[in-house]
């Protein structure tokens, strides 16, 4: 089942890309001024701030780097580096690496109406297992994380919708934990005022595995854009039902366009 569902993900990427090669350029690369569009291929840099409260065991507060360039006006590759300080008041307090990914955003296809703007874009991350997952730094196996991005905004750019999907699924076998088999769903609805912008968006997670309920979390986050390239937010994000994970996470994020 885990070969099979490793084809799958490896066709199904094969064939995201090369439609992408061809639609790519249908609607232009608009870039958005605020940089809170999760399809658009884009040069930008992102630190992020944030701590993370969980029901049980230990707390933690990260610091991260995540950044992307553009390699042709449709694609775009990228890495993410966690700075992870774990701690609880049972046990000693430890700073190490969390998981480190790399990925790739492909714009698929965009169209520009009358009234709206759309596009679709596939991305994907591999989670390369460098933490750990006793101190919760880390899953404990390599993870790949293919997605499916749209939005559909205004015309005028002050106002857009973002359904994304994104499809956890382990792709070693480390018997000493649980196989990550997972889909989640967001909605992301932003409104820009003029360089600074507001956004709330519902999450819901699956585990195909059966072992965990079903997870449902609410994210909001307020930013202003300080000039056209260096932007600062604040993101809370709240777990209200399902798999008993984080309570909540509050980060700073920094981002810097390009």
């Amino acid at each position: 089942m885990r070969l099979i569902m490793k084809k799958i993900l490896t066709i199904f990427s094969c064939m995201l890309l090369t439609i992408s090669l061809l639609n790519a350029q249908n609607g232009g690369n608009k870039l958005s001024l605020i940089g809170a569009d999760p399809t658009e291929v884009r040069d930008r840099l992102d630190i992020i701030i944030g701590e993370a409260e969980f029901t049980s065991s230990r707390n933690l507060f990260a610091f991260s780097v995540q950044g992307y360039k553009t390699i042709y006006p449709w694609l775009s590759i990228g890495s993410n580096v966690p700075l992870i300080y774990s701690y609880n008041e049972f046990d000693e307090d430890k700073f190490t690496v969390g998981d480190i990914n790399v990925g790739l955003m492909a714009s698929l296809y965009s169209h520009q109406g009358s009234s709206v703007y759309s596009r679709v874009a596939f991305g994907f991350k591999y989670s390369l297992n460098t933490g750990d997952p006793d101190i919760q730094t880390g899953l404990g196996q390599k993870v790949l994380i293919p997605r499916l991005n749209a939005i559909f905004q205004t015309s005028d750019g002050d106002a857009f919708v973002a359904p994304v999907i994104e499809y956890y699924y382990s792709i070693d076998n480390n018997p000493l934990y649980l196989a990550i088999n997972k889909l989640s769903l967001r909605i992301q609805g932003t409104i820009d005022f003029n360089g600074s912008w507001i956004t709330l968006m519902p999450m819901i997670r699956w585990d195909f595995n059966h072992i965990y309920t079903t997870t449902y979390y609410i994210s909001s986050s307020l930013g202003k854009m300080m000039n056209k390239n260096f932007g600062l937010s604040f993101d809370f994000i709240y777990r209200f039902a399902g798999e008993p994970d984080f309570d909540y996470l509050a980060r700073l994020s920094m981002r810097f366009l390009f």
